[in-house]
């Protein structure tokens, strides 16, 4: 094997040299459903490692998204389903406003391997199903663990995005940043490998949305039903939800620059 450098983009297993990632990941189809609320941002800082610090009022963020034509997994495609609450992160050198992932649940190990390596994300396996349309202009999403639901949403009253709506949602999706934070433990009763906050960007190019409502129902689950996210959902039913913020549905194509993905501070 040869010397391992700070640039050589290389994962688990180490023995076999570099992973055949891309520096650039382009997602042909990418099927966004959002719901926001406002909730309580004292409920939210409890969640939060040090440096973030939740808005106030509080912003709560669900999402359901599908990912088809993926690059790096031969056309290959993954649903995934998304909490994160607005922070700021602040720190001597810099202050960002952007989304923090509380948690991803995702449908496909490699991405979860990948996402969680390389860029600090709190992914975690899920089963997400494909969105299901309904007759009357709504839209339902889930996810499961072992085939218990652990939260599902419900997006109504949705309507197409007039024209100075949709292009004010395709100017905020050229340049997103999300936050996380990267934690790998370390030895029993030693430091972590790792911990640090992380920013990642990414561009969606929008070519369609819907504007409506939603909702969110965050299930009763035990741990011997959902032993990875029990605990997950005991702390997410914990926040508040104050007030509806509104929903939409994006359809577009994603690029997602691995190079953007940096440790903070």
């Amino acid at each position: 094997m040869e010397p391992l450098t700070p640039q050589t983009r290389t994962g688990m297993p180490v023995a076999f040299g570099p992973v055949p990632i891309p520096p650039i990941t382009k997602m042909e189809r990418a099927q966004s459903l959002t719901v926001r609320f406002e909730t309580d941002a004292e409920a939210v800082q409890r969640l939060l490692p040090p440096g973030m610090h939740a808005v106030d009022p509080g912003v709560l963020i669900i999402g359901q998204t599908q990912n088809t034509g993926i690059d790096y997994l031969a056309g290959r495609g993954y649903n995934l389903v998304r909490v994160a609450v607005q922070v700021e992160y602040r720190s001597a050198a810099e202050n960002i406003q952007a989304p923090f992932n509380l948690v991803m649940w995702e449908s496909d190990a490699n991405p979860i391997i990948l996402g969680r390596e390389q860029g600090g994300y709190p992914k975690i396996y899920g089963q997400v199903p494909d969105a299901v349309e309904q007759e009357d202009s709504r839209i339902i999403f889930s996810v499961a663990e072992y085939g218990t639901t652990l939260l599902a949403g419900e997006l109504t009253d949705l309507r197409p995005a007039e024209a100075e709506e949709l292009e004010e949602i395709q100017r905020q999706g050229l340049q997103t940043r999300t936050l996380g934070w990267k934690f790998i433990p370390g030895q029993a009763g030693g430091s972590p490998d790792a911990d640090y906050p992380m920013e990642a960007s990414a561009r969606y190019e929008y070519r369609e949305a819907l504007i409506g409502t939603g909702s969110v129902d965050f299930k009763d689950v035990s741990w011997e039903q959902a032993p990875m996210s029990a605990h997950i959902i005991d702390e997410l039913k914990s926040l508040p939800l104050l007030r509806n913020l509104g929903a939409r549905v994006t359809v577009g194509s994603t690029v997602l620059p691995r190079s953007s993905v940096r440790r903070l501070g």
